[in-house]
């Protein structure tokens, strides 16, 4: 029994903890016609690899809820977040990116969709501050 409970207390010590998740709260210079919203915010988990949007734009298209982006780290500490609109029905397929970089606040986001650069059709491009937030995170 003793050696039963030793085995089970080294096992729970063994765990990781709880991944620690962290909140932008950005303010975005924006002039792309509403492509890219004025305020963002995203939620990250680097441990866990999980990360969430919400802006003006999600708040149309998935009914007020945040949605799943796919989260890169970059060896300088930069994240990188992606993701789609499920409820925007289009003739292309649009994707959006945002990179902050923690460590000065900054934030930049684009929109990118098939055949950028052909004429008119240059990605629209922001920049802004971001900081982080005690706000509940967007990870569900």
């Amino acid at each position: 029994m003793r050696r039963t409970a030793v085995t089970v207390a080294i096992a729970l010590l063994a765990t990781p903890a709880v991944a620690r998740s962290v909140t932008f709260d950005c303010a975005v210079n924006t002039t792309d016609q509403g492509w890219i919203s004025p305020r963002i915010t995203v939620t990250v988990d680097v441990e866990a690899n999980r990360a969430a949007v919400q802006d003006a734009l999600t708040d149309r298209y998935n009914a007020g809820q945040p949605v799943e982006a796919r989260l890169r780290t970059r060896r300088n500490g930069q994240v990188r977040v992606s993701w789609d609109l499920p409820g925007l029905r289009s003739n292309r397929a649009v994707n959006w990116s945002a990179q902050i970089d923690p460590a000065d606040g900054s934030i930049l986001s684009w929109v990118y969709w098939p055949r950028v650069g052909e004429g008119r059709d240059a990605p629209p491009k922001a920049r802004g501050r971001c900081e982080t937030v005690s706000a509940p995170s967007l990870l569900r």
